[in-house]
């Protein structure tokens, strides 16, 4: 028979095993896909136009997909502005309330800042 001491090493040095798998799983995908990100990054800034954009954009998503960018950040200017309900956002950009409600989420209450940022560099260019 096992000794309890060796059994609980052994279960232990299991565990610590699994641990390490599970945590080298978990950076290994999240590297992959900073590393994916980083090359969309690249190519969306290597786009010269507004021409490339489009065809880039074309080749990259779907109709519907990019149909919904657009709405999304249509949704994201008018929250932003603030002087329609959600609901009256969702009737004229002709989204769902969900997207909507989603939009502004993101817009005011999660650590990304993306549409903020996105909306803050146009007000100031429009400024200028």
């Amino acid at each position: 028979m096992f000794n309890e001491s060796i059994l609980a090493k052994v279960k232990k040095s299991i565990k610590i095993f699994i641990d390490n798998k599970i945590l080298m799983y978990y950076y290994t995908n999240t590297l992959k896909q900073k590393l994916k990100m980083f090359n969309l990054f690249e190519a969306f800034k290597s786009i010269k136009n507004e021409k490339e954009f489009n065809n880039f954009l074309k080749d990259l998503c779907t109709p519907n997909e990019i149909k919904d960018l657009q709405d999304r950040f249509l949704v994201a200017q008018y929250l932003e502005k603030g002087d329609l309900s959600q609901r009256d956002i969702a009737k004229k950009v002709k989204c769902s309330i969900t997207t909507v409600t989603r939009v502004g989420r993101f817009l005011n209450q999660e650590s990304y800042k993306g549409y903020k940022t996105v909306l803050n560099h146009l007000n100031l260019a429009h400024h200028r």
